[in-house]
């Protein structure tokens, strides 16, 4: 299982951004951030 946070402005910035794409349509993350501690 993979847990993402996020701000709340970037997810709603990705709501925004998806509304009028294909219902079928999928974000992928290109970052990614590893802490090991």
């Amino acid at each position: 299982m993979l847990t993402v946070k996020a701000d709340k402005a970037v997810l709603e910035k990705l709501a925004a951004l998806m509304r009028n794409e294909e219902p079928d349509s999928c974000v992928r993350l290109k970052e990614y951030v590893l802490g090991g501690g």
